[in-house]
């Protein structure tokens, strides 16, 4: 199985289930206590730069971030899924770069 993963500037490292743009980051929790304590992580200085890799390869790259939502969901094993909805600049990466010379948009 793939691993999402989002590294805040703080280098801390959030393991995600799911990612969408524009930065809608998907974690599935043990309990409201682990909401809690990421929704404190996301803070505007963490968010100053965000990088998402998937599988170990950076995706894309955000600076200047902020939340500006969250919304928490009861599965029916007992888990939460919280949704954390931020906005940002997105910075393009090399690996977009190299997407772009491939399909010769540079």
């Amino acid at each position: 199985m793939a691993t999402i993963k989002m590294v805040l500037a703080d280098e801390s490292e959030i393991e995600l289930s799911e990612f969408t743009l524009p930065m809608h980051a998907v974690v599935v929790c043990a309990a409201k206590d682990d909401v809690v304590a990421l929704w404190d992580k996301l803070t505007e200085e963490n968010l100053s730069s965000v990088q998402i890799y998937y599988d170990g390869v950076q995706l894309y790259v955000f600076t200047n971030g902020s939340l500006n939502g969250q919304q928490t969901v009861t599965n029916t094993d007992g888990t939460l899924t919280a949704h954390f909805y931020m906005d940002g600049e997105r910075v393009e990466t090399e690996y977009e770069q190299a997407g772009k010379i491939l399909l010769g948009e540079e």
